[in-house]
């Protein structure tokens, strides 16, 4: 190597070194960082929050309220009906016939008349509910000619007396009978019924052969 190349090498080897010094000082002025890795953590099941379940309420059930006296009017008017249809049926299972009247005594039960085949006129006590007979049958001494007249509304009555209570007890739902009875009005065979109506009674007239409603007031 001659002497003029070692001259020029030995003047490159400062150069080179402040070149280095100065990208090391301008890297550190920049505030740059290296870039670093992300790293991605994933939670277990047993770590995820639990969601707070939800709060329902429940309305607290509601108490029944009684019941109106319409309805409880209704109530006994028809329980007063079904008990005159078991004491209708209690009296002929008694002696065998047709039912020509039944009457509410004070005391709560029936007193039931049953007209027979024999054109005889027997009578029978039965308890309030209906189905127990208390007493009779029992006939009773009537003369030929009220015999004959019995016998005569019965052959012409299409209607028993149970059907006419029914009738009577859609004409009066809130009514409590008082008395059923076999009859002849203007000519006409029906069943006049009396209804009580808390202090008044109402009269309930049927043709014993069509059911229509003939007469439906307040006495």
């Amino acid at each position: 190597m001659t002497p003029a190349i070692r001259a020029r090498r030995f003047h490159l080897l400062p150069a080179l070194t402040m070149v280095g010094v100065a990208a090391l000082a301008l890297a550190g002025c920049s505030g740059q960082t290296p870039p670093q890795s992300t790293v991605t953590v994933t939670a277990t099941p047993s770590q995820l929050p639990v969601p707070e379940s939800p709060t329902i309420s429940t309305p607290a059930p509601s108490t029944p309220t009684a019941g109106s006296s319409q309805d409880t009017g209704a109530t006994a008017a028809s329980t007063r009906y079904a008990a005159l249809a078991k004491a209708a049926q209690s009296a002929q299972s008694a002696i065998e016939g047709t039912v020509t009247s039944i009457e509410s005594k004070d005391a709560g039960t029936w007193e039931v008349s049953v007209f027979t085949k024999q054109d005889t006129e027997h009578e029978v006590h039965i308890s309030a509910d209906g189905t127990t007979v208390l007493s009779g049958p029992s006939e009773q001494r009537l003369g030929s000619n009220v015999l004959q007249r019995y016998r005569s509304l019965v052959d012409s009555a299409k209607i028993d007396v149970i059907a006419a209570a029914q009738m009577v007890e859609k004409e009066s739902p809130q009514g409590l009978i008082d008395e059923l009875d076999l009859d002849s009005w203007r000519g006409t065979t029906t069943w006049e019924a009396e209804v009580k109506e808390d202090s008044q009674t109402r009269e309930i007239y049927l043709d014993a052969m069509t059911g229509a409603v003939l007469k439906n007031e307040l006495d």
